[in-house]
């Protein structure tokens, strides 16, 4: 069959049991049948596999099982092992016409051309529409003309072409892992170097909007929305640096956005050719449109003004007697977490997710263990560590949903009272060689946390990995002074390099290696005595004595949905400086005063 194969249809899967079924059909009944269908599993946790394995009697089907390693490791898998003379990727939960695959190849045979785009339908639930429409076979050689018909890169897709193998060998086509919106640069790559491009009218893509489960189209996240700048900024000024002559619209990128009830408020576009930024109401009306350079005071004036995240990150908002709709709530009853809440297969070393709670968190905190359930990269271990003196008879005093999930993988360990520092030091010793990964006990965690962490660590595995940090600096009296949050979330520039300037933030869930950690972070009796309530501060003094530093997964979310019920007990009341508490530079020049090499080390950072 392999010297048959014209062309290889590359289909990267993962969790999309609901749609599989209909993109293999559509793929299996093509017009052309000279094709091989290769389909890469890339760690599916539900009845996906099942379902494929239903059509593992079609010869033309390679199936291929990896794990988990995000949309461009699958499609790179593909490309890896196809042998047809062209490519073709369709995702998982999107489907093609019968004729797709047939009329593709047909107009880059006759135009001897390197890539042909079809027409692409957005499909929603109860309508559809033209995304993109050719109405006519079209053949262009013109590079300028080339980015127009593709409108580029406003319309970067890869899915709705084929492409010849030989061009994509010779241009070294691969898809950047552990970045989203990835088919931006690897759709310039072709366009920059092809030298035909054709269309094709009467055959079409469908691109289904709502279908948000796939390893495709998954909620938004600042880290997405973070990459989709990055990349679209880098794109067009290459286009820029190659003299290509774009739309005059698609010189604006998207930089930020604040919404309210999901309605846009605040909208910052970027020109990225005249260096200049839009600011549009409610995504219709513009009334700034300035130099960059002259912007950033504005900037963080309309954000604090329009940004609702501002007002509190601690409460759970109210408008009107009307709740607020939370994006990333997990509030999920047990019987959805499908099968473990754990993972099952063996890792070099073992993910661990600790966390503790106390007596008046305790009818809350299922919440939260239950996000940890539901992640994306599951953890090997979830352990809650309660303090005995604190719950006398032990499990007696625990809520029964609690103890449910100690069905689903939760583990209950008992230590002595420590306070916020049993989410830490009662895993470092029970688990020495493993990973640590710790959470709040008061968060929805979005279901990538540990996926983003994990990452990260398996590139850096020497440096410990947070989704959000506070940012240090010293004056000139060589005291610790720290930094306003949403400035430096702001300007992510600080952030390219791991830093002791980057400081803890327990609340978005921190990453320890094996050995990350100065000898003293487990003396209960130097951090009893030296900093007892502030956990973070003193976790990141003994990285800094260790000399491990600390890297912001860049574009994570500095603000967190809160568990509700929660927020009118915990640390965050006793250590506002506002009740008289210990704030955090105070709590930093305290350490600093006991461990005053902490200074030489930042001077040498």
């Amino acid at each position: 069959m392999e010297n048959n194969i014209k062309v290889s249809v590359i289909i990267p899967v993962y969790n999309v049991e609901k749609y599989i079924e209909r993109c293999i059909l559509s793929v299996i009944n093509q017009t052309l049948k000279d094709i091989e269908i290769i389909i890469v599993n890339d760690g599916s946790t539900d009845d996906t596999k099942k379902i494929i394995e239903k059509y593992l009697n079609d010869k033309r089907i390679v199936y291929v099982e990896q794990k988990n390693s995000g949309l461009s490791g699958a499609r790179n898998k593909g490309l890896s092992i196809a042998k047809g003379d062209y490519i073709s990727f369709i995702d998982s939960d999107d489907y093609v016409d019968n004729n797709f695959i047939e009329k593709l190849y047909n107009a880059l045979i006759k135009n001897n051309a390197d890539v042909a785009a079809s027409s692409v339908i957005r499909k929603y639930q109860r309508y559809q529409k033209w995304r993109v429409h050719y109405t006519k076979d079209y053949v262009t050689d013109n590079k300028d003309e080339q980015f127009n018909i593709l409108k580029y890169p406003d319309q970067s897709y890869v899915w709705n072409k084929l492409y010849s193998k030989k061009f994509l060998n010779r241009i070294n086509y691969k898809f950047v892992e552990g970045k989203y919106y990835e088919d931006i640069l690897a759709t310039l790559n072709v366009l920059l170097n092809c030298k035909r491009i054709c269309t094709v009218k009467d055959t079409n893509y469908y691109y289904m909007v709502n279908d948000k489960s796939s390893i495709t189209k998954s909620k938004k996240t600042v880290k997405k929305e973070t990459d989709r700048y990055n990349n679209q900024k880098e794109a067009i000024e290459l286009c820029i640096k190659n003299n290509i002559k774009l739309n005059k619209k698609e010189y604006f990128i998207k930089k930020s956005e604040i919404e309210f009830l999901n309605i846009p408020i605040l909208k910052i576009k970027e020109n990225v050719l005249y260096k200049k930024e839009q600011f549009i109401l409610f995504n219709i009306i513009p009334f700034l449109y300035i130099k960059k350079d002259t912007l950033f005071n504005i900037t963080v004036f309309l954000k604090k003004l329009f940004s609702i995240n501002n007002i509190d990150q601690h409460i759970i908002i109210m408008f009107l007697f009307i709740k607020l709709k939370l994006k990333y709530r997990a509030d999920f009853k047990v019987e959805e977490i499908k099968a473990s809440g754990i993972n099952d297969k063996k890792r070099d070393r073992k993910i661990i997710a600790s966390l503790t709670t106390f007596p008046e968190r305790i009818n809350t905190v299922k919440t939260t263990v239950k996000t940890l359930m539901n992640q994306t990269v599951k953890p090997d271990e979830i352990v809650l560590y309660l303090a005995e003196e604190q719950f006398k008879d032990k499990e007696k005093c625990l809520p029964c949903d609690l103890l449910e999930l100690k069905n689903y993988g939760l583990q209950i360990k008992w230590c002595n009272d420590i306070k916020s520092y049993k989410k830490l030091i009662p895993a470092l010793k029970e688990y020495k060689d493993d990973i640590i990964i710790t959470f709040d006990d008061d968060i929805y965690y979005e279901k990538d946390t540990i996926e983003a962490l994990y990452n990260s660590y398996l590139k850096y595995p020497n440096e410990i990995q947070a989704n959000r940090c506070w940012r240090i600096k010293l004056n000139k009296n060589n005291e610790i002074e720290t930094l306003d949050s949403l400035y430096y979330y702001l300007t992510w520039e600080n952030y390219k390099q791991a830093s002791f300037f980057n400081t803890i933030i327990g609340a978005g869930a921190v990453l320890y290696p094996p050995n990350s950690l100065y000898k003293d972070v487990s003396d209960e009796n130097k951090f009893k005595e030296i900093i007892p309530t502030q956990d973070d501060i003193w976790f990141w003094a003994m990285a800094v004595l260790n000399g491990t530093k600390i890297r912001l997964n860049k574009g994570y979310s500095y603000n967190h949905l809160t568990v509700e019920n929660t927020q009118q007990y915990g640390l965050c009341k006793i250590n506002n400086k506002k009740s008289k508490g210990m704030s955090g530079k105070i709590g930093f020049n305290i350490i600093v005063k006991q461990y005053p090499e902490i200074i030489e080390i930042l001077k040498k950072d």
